[in-house]
């Protein structure tokens, strides 16, 4: 073989054959730092690095941006979107008043009794972070300190519970610095037991969805795609079942920050060509419990089309749920009886392989209709509104719409005509404000102060309001009602429309965007919209105040300081697009209180009738009140001069940090309507400038002053720049083609504006600037921001694959991740045969790679053969091109000593530092390999070989074969019965017409399982050595309907025998490998098996109801309706005292009632690591018979096991015993590590409670009713 790598000369993307969206959605473009496969052996040549300017979007190679600890640029997810950030990043506040709503992070298990718990089990960061300050009850802050979300986890019921531009597409993932490792999983696609499948192969463990009163601790979550996919009770995959009729589909799992992706591999190509949203396959977030509600528990798409036309004639299977005529759009909701049909009516594949798919005529694109949430006395002097009322401007003749959670009307500051029109585009049954979010937003707006004798009237208070309730009364609200909000303003003839909501803002344009941008285009309407409440970090502004169309505002405090929590740009497009706008009023503000509301009862009081609240949903209505104030003052300016006009005579920042930061500066309406002239655009936008740029070219803008008034004004310009970080730009980057110009009256006068990234040695980033035009006569200064983008190094990097036939190979895609960076791109080549493939742009440093294609049999609808290379190269900076070769592949020949074993999984897997792959190849197709390149770091790259055999019902082989810092070649094994070591499992049915499911696991692999009869024994052999297996069992019957158990993960000695056992009384609390309790900053979270069975296998169960709290010195500060988790932020940094208990009730004979309650003491910990907190627990292990009895009236032994810290630390140990059910208890003393009872006659009931402390205070106590029955 002949594998070079070559300088080559960079061109457009266009010319490379890559896609390009223009109105790419924005979640359509997410890509995971994603798995990585690598392989070796080459000769290198490196030539100089040419120079391109790609006309692609999304650029490739775009570094991610971080914030706080963790940032990526993605999508909205309230707890639930997409720039993460760690809990801590933000300073904590001392204030009192009400912060804004925001749902928390769903905390990730820690490793049990660790005092520091490795990378892979920190806590998933938030995706809608604020600042730490005052906590919240629900989802509103209060003075508390503690920050509680009892919605956040996925709802439990009853148990524990196309577009195709060129079909060559790539895209890039930045490592999130401290994240948790990355994962990519590449799961089995199990065929389900009802799906008709394969009968040797079980669904992975998957819970049905119930009514009400039925909740389960694994939730299914539908796929677009019709497929299923099963989570566990922390939200994590535990398996893929296909529809019926995709049977054998695989799908790729990743893992970025705290989503889990789950996309079919027929859906792969869109999802990165941008035209199927890949949030339609984020299994956390479609697990949101604000799906069941907003959608009826359904699937909400918003389905776009290429024109009107199209849309009209659109008729795909599903619940229509609105048109949306700006987006040419329709808004569908699908359930599991629609969703296979839909996908298939959508999108379209070639028969020779028909999951390479595209879209179907006339269909740009299918979107998440996804949910979005609700982001004045001294404020309205602040910014100049009392002399705009002076001036006689009070916004009369105007309308505002506010588009939030509703209005009370019936407020007196909001009562007597001030509502013109209402409508109720969200979920809620009426239009009553249960929030109170909109209430104070419409009162800053335009509230008349009439409760107050005008103290807290707003800022246009005679202007109209437009109540368009778009969110639910729990603050969330699905994209789709937010659009058909905003055109149901427009044709309300709103002049400005207050959107103080939004999601995290990602690459591309989301459809609420696109609507912002429309809807300002055709009509006269501007579009006011909150930055967000993620902090001062850079990137981590919302969508839609992203919209370029739209004026974002950001915070100020009350000495126009930027508020802590204020989100800034740049957006998740990069480019020189400055965002937020300008900055307005943001904390404390004082403003009507919708009565009874959340605002009302848990808002820091600051007059009758009046709540203090803070957050950038409360500055984006001050500047929705100034623009009516400017409205009125000039009734023929339309949406986009308004803008221009508030954005140019904002006041200078006090305390600078750039334009991406706080835009202009504070609002001004005062000087805005004093002030005749007006710059136009708002901002210049220089956009990217591509690396190297020793040789960019200079770019020119026109930034023009419109003179409104009857005499001439001159201007003195100046200009001030700001760099990355806290320096100024270079020398000569920015510069002004006029230093004074004079604007005639009526008319308008041009000055160019030159941004030259030459200078600047080697900083990369952001560089912004500031032309002030201060008039001679010394009242007007308009400010003018403008911004562009200087590249960071990057290479291009070009793949290609020869087929077996001599020719390209088309027809295959993969990852690259560089080793040094954590970087990690996607990418894919499904062009007409002879093409070349993708050209990536690529940072500096060592990469892995890894590719596969397949061989397709259309008439057995199967995948029968699987080529995978893996590729390694050192030290990557110059353009580069690597070559494969196909027809240089070895096969993969892996065969068992028992003969008459049948293979039933295989899969080759691939780890990084960043990322892993894990699953198994149902289809179990022929295997050829290949490494290409060097030897990397043996933590590098880890590439694992498994296969799994089966012969009859009860043995199996499950094997491994694993290569590091390298990959394989080809391999040729025959394993022997001395290499493996046998486990025996014996399965237990407590009850009759029990069946259950195992699962035997590894790191990277997941084997398939058959359902069986229980009883059952299997005997395991697995590979002997590093490589460690685990087992998880699926037991069903008529009155425990799911019961999960997982057994320990371990490795094995060859030659070894081990003997265990599954589903043994008695179920009680216990910790297994990913339960525990974690401390990082000032977020604590964590979770304990309630109904973990006697051999310390951790379970989870069917339930009737469960309950979990936390509370701080005997005050209760978070609590959640789920068993055996808990999770609270904004923890007071002091030493104080918590209890955390969870009770969950079932039906059925055994643990009726399981009850755990912990004690401990804990302050403020590093927020880089989390820290494990010492929970112990009782756990008791009595001989019983497999249905949970033991004989009547017999004395029996009960062995008493104390599980974590306070083993070897133990202070006192209590165990207590009862004959009635719990109603009442006696000591039994505990003799070394026994309790013996005389049990109840035939036909009883014993339960047992058992209570500890340790020698550093802290306590628990577990109660387990109904522990066993007598016989």
């Amino acid at each position: 073989m002949l594998w070079v790598i070559t300088g080559h000369n960079r061109r457009p993307a266009a010319e490379a054959g890559l896609a390009v969206t223009p109105t790419t959605d924005k979640r359509l473009i997410r890509i995971a730092d994603t798995a990585i496969n690598a392989r070796k052996r080459t000769k290198l040549s490196l030539s100089a690095p040419g120079r391109v300017r790609s006309d692609r979007w999304p650029p490739p190679a775009r570094p991610m941006r971080a914030v706080g600890l963790w940032r990526e640029a993605a999508g909205c997810r309230d707890s639930s979107a997409a720039v993460w950030r760690h809990p801590e990043a933000a300073p904590t506040s001392t204030g009192s008043t009400l912060r804004e709503c925001r749902r928390g992070c769903r905390g990730r298990p820690p490793c049990p009794q660790l005092g520091s718990p490795p990378d892979h089990h920190r806590p998933r960061p938030r995706r809608r972070p604020v600042p730490n300050s005052p906590g919240t009850v629900g989802r509103w802050r209060t003075d508390t300190g503690v920050t509680a979300h009892p919605r956040q986890r996925p709802r439990r019921r009853g148990r524990t519970k196309d577009h195709d531009p060129g079909r060559t597409w790539m895209h890039r993932r930045k490592h999130r610095p401290a994240a948790p490792a990355v994962a990519t999983l590449l799961t089995a696609a199990f065929a389900g037991l009802t799906l008709g499948a394969s009968p040797t192969h079980a669904a992975a463990p998957h819970a049905p969805t119930g009514g009400e009163g039925n909740a389960t601790a694994v939730d299914s979550v539908l796929l677009i795609t019709g497929d299923r996919v099963p989570l566990d009770a922390h939200g994590e995959p535990t398996g893929f079942v296909p529809a019926e009729g995709r049977e054998g589909m695989r799908a790729t799992v990743s893992e970025e920050g705290d989503s889990r992706f789950v996309i079919p591999s027929d859906a792969m190509e869109l999802v990165e060509q941008g035209v199927v949203d890949r949030r339609l396959f984020d299994v956390t977030e479609l697990s949101r419990p604000e799906y069941d509600r907003l959608a009826d528990g359904g699937l909400p798409v918003v389905v776009r089309y290429e024109n009107a036309i199209a849309a009209a004639r659109g008729a795909a299977p599903g619940t229509a749920h609105a048109d949306l005529d700006s987006l040419n759009a329709r808004a569908l909701v699908l359930d599991g009886s629609t969703a296979s049909a839909t996908w298939d009516s959508l999108t379209n594949g070639p028969e020779d392989n028909p999951r390479l798919r595209t879209a179907a005529p006339g269909v740009a694109g299918i979107a998440l209709d996804a949910v979005r949430e609700a982001l004045l006395d001294t404020s309205t002097a602040q910014v100049g509104a009392p002399a705009a009322w002076d001036a006689g401007y009070d916004g009369s003749g105007t309308r505002i719409a506010v588009l939030d959670t509703g209005i009370d009307a019936t407020h007196p500051d909001l009562a007597g005509g001030k509502v013109v029109a209402a409508e109720n585009f969200s979920e809620a049954p009426d239009l009553t404000d249960r929030v109170g979010h909109g209430t104070h937003v419409a009162s800053i707006a335009a509230g008349t102060g009439a409760h107050s004798g005008g103290t807290f009237s707003g800022v246009a208070p005679g202007a109209e309001l437009l109540n368009g309730k778009v969110l639910d009364d729990e603050g969330f609200g699905l994209e789709s009602g937010i659009v058909a909000g905003m055109e149901w303003a427009v044709a309300q003839d709103a002049g400005i429309v207050n959107l103080s909501l939004g999601g995290f803002d990602e690459p591309g344009i989301d459809p609420v965007e696109e609507a912002v941008n429309r809807l300002s285009a055709e009509s006269d309407t501007l579009f006011v919209a909150a930055s967000g409440n993620s902090g001062n970090e850079p990137g981590g502004l919302s969508s839609p105040a992203s919209a370029e169309a739209a004026l974002a505002v950001g915070a100020v405090d009350d000495a126009d300081a930027l508020a802590e929590f204020s989100s800034v740009g740049p957006g998740a497009d990069g480019g020189g697009l400055v965002k937020p706008d300008l900055t307005a009023p943001g904390v404390s503000i004082g403003a009507a209180a919708a009565e009874g509301s959340a605002v009302a009862e848990e808002g820091e009081p600051v007059a009758d009738g009046y709540v203090g609240v803070s957050g950038t949903s409360m500055a984006a209505p001050h500047v929705a009140g100034a623009a009516a104030l400017l409205a009125q003052a000039h009734p023929d300016w339309d949406g986009e001069r308004i803008k221009a006009a508030l954005v140019g005579s904002a006041a200078a920042p006090a305390d600078g940090g750039g334009e991406m930061r706080q835009g202009t500066g504070r609002l001004d309406v005062a000087r805005a309507i004093a002030q005749e002239v007006v710059a136009e655009p708002a901002s210049l936008d220089f956009g990217t400038t591509a690396w190297p740029h020793e040789d960019d070219e200079p770019v020119t803008e026109d930034l023009t002053y419109r003179n409104h008034g009857d005499e001439d004004v001159t201007l003195d310009l100046a200009l001030t720049t700001q760099g990355p970080g806290d320096s100024a730009a270079p020398e000569g980057m920015f510069a002004l083609g006029a230093d004074r110009v004079t604007v005639p009256a009526g008319g308008t006068a041009t000055v160019p504006v030159t941004a030259d990234t030459r200078p600047g040695d080697e900083t990369t980033g952001h560089f912004s600037f500031t032309v002030t035009a201060t008039g001679t006569d010394g009242t007007t200064a308009v400010r003018t921001a403008g911004a562009v983008e200087r590249e960071a190094e990057v290479y291009q990097l070009a793949i290609e694959v020869t087929g077996d036939d001599g020719r390209s190979e088309t027809g295959w895609g993969g990852h690259a991740t560089n080793l040094d960076t954590g970087d990690s791109y996607f990418f894919g080549h499904y062009e007409e045969d002879g093409t070349t493939g993708p050209v990536l742009e690529v940072t500096p440093g060592t990469y892995v790679l890894s590719l596969s294609t397949t061989v397709w049999d259309s008439e057995a609808e199967e995948v029968i053969e699987r080529v995978n290379h893996t590729a390694a190269l050192p030290d990557l900076r110059a353009d580069t091109t690597l070559a494969l070769d196909n027809r240089e592949t070895e096969p993969v020949a892996i065969t068992m000593f028992d003969a008459e074993a049948e293979l039933s999984d295989q899969a080759m897997n691939v780890r990084t530092p960043r990322v892993r792959e894990i699953g198994s190849d149902i289809d179990r197709p022929a295997y050829r390999t290949l490494h290409t390149g060097p030897d990397v770091a043996e933590d590098g790259l880890t590439v694992t070989m498994y296969r799994s055999w089966i012969n009859g019902e009860n043995t199996e082989y499950h094997t491994a074969f694993q290569r590091r810092g390298t990959g394989f070649t080809g391999l040729d094994e025959h394993v022997e019965a001395s290499e493996l070591a046998r486990v025996e499992v014996a399965q237990n049915a407590v009850t009759e017409g029990t069946t259950g499911s195992l699962w035997i696991n590894s790191d990277d692999y997941s084997s398939s399982s058959r359902d069986r009869a229980l009883p059952a024994t299997t005997d395991l052999y697995v590979t002997a050595g590093d490589i460690p297996w685990d087992a998880v069992l699926l037991v069903r019957g008529d009155i425990y309907e799911y019961q999960l158990f997982r057994a320990p993960s371990r490795t094995y000695q060859a030659g070894e025998h081990v003997r265990t056992a599954i589903n043994v009384p008695v179920f009680g609390p216990g910790f297994g490998t990913y339960n525990g309790l974690s401390r990082q900053g000032n977020v604590l979270w964590g979770s304990v098996g309630l109904f973990t069975d006697a051999e310390g296998n951790t379970g989870e169960s069917d339930y009737e109801s469960a309950l979990s709290t936390l509370a701080l010195d005997g005050e209760e500060i978070a609590r959640y309706e789920d068993a055996g988790y808990i999770e609270a932020e904004g923890l007071p940094a002091e030493d104080g005292r918590y209890t955390w208990t969870s009770t969950v009730s079932r039906p059925g004979p055994l643990s009726s009632e399981v009850r755990a309650e912990f004690g401990f003491d804990s302050a403020h910990v590093s927020p880089e690591r989390a820290a494990s907190l010492p929970l112990s627990v009782v756990r008791f292990t009595p001989e019983l018979a497999p249905d949970g009895t033991a004989p009547g009236g017999a004395p029996l032994r009960i062995p008493v096991e104390v599980q974590g810290p306070a083993a070897g630390n133990l202070a006192d140990l209590t165990v207590e015993v009862s004959f009635d059910g719990g109603e009442t208890w006696q000591e039994k003393p505990v003799r070394g590590d026994t309790v013996v009872l005389r049990n109840p006659p035939a036909d009883g009931s014993v339960s047992l409670r058992g209570s500890l402390s340790d020698q550093d205070g802290a306590t628990s106590t577990v109660t387990v009713i109904d522990a066993y029955l007598t016989r």
